[in-house]
Order: C-alpha cells, then sequence, then structure tokens
C-alpha cells in the first residue's frame, strides 16, 4: 500500500493513518513517501527509510517470515 504526502510534509506523518487503512485490508507492507523521501514499512518488523522504492523481487521473502511477536517481547535484553 502506499501513503502519499504533499512534498511539504513528512512522510511518516501519514504513518497511523495508513496502518489503520493497512489493518482493514489486511495489508503487510507499506510504503510513506512525499515523492522525495521514502520510506518502506513492514507492519510485522520495521520501518526502513529507502532513496528508491524496492523493487517486488527484493522483498518477496519477507512475505513468509511471520516473527513471533509474543516470544520476542519476553526477550531479555542485556547491557552487552
Amino acid at each position: 500500500m502506499l501513503e502519499a504526502k504533499s512534498e511539504d510534509k513528512e512522510p511518516l506523518d501519514g504513518k497511523e493513518q495508513a496502518r489503520v487503512y493497512a489493518q482493514g485490508q489486511k495489508v503487510r507492507f507499506i510504503i510513506l513517501s512525499n515523492g522525495n523521501l521514502h520510506y518502506f514499512w513492514d507492519l510485522e518488523k520495521a520501518i526502513h527509510r529507502h532513496h528508491r522504492f524496492s523493487r517486488p523481487d527484493s522483498i518477496a521473502h519477507l512475505e513468509s517470515a511471520k516473527p513471533n511477536l509474543k516470544e520476542l517481547s519476553q526477550e531479555v535484553v542485556t547491557a552487552d
């Protein structure tokens, strides 16, 4: 899904609006853009800034990645 903003706005301004719409459409991947800055957002992982749009074949492997969010949230993080 693409959430586009005008050039004078930060692409991340539309993040929550895009999340709600994507979840309603059962879409996992979102591109947030203002035409100059682009962010690729995997709702199950993270947001990554891109200088150009990803090609479909370069992200196809992400669709099969299903992180265990409960397990990740209980992971102990130590100082090292």
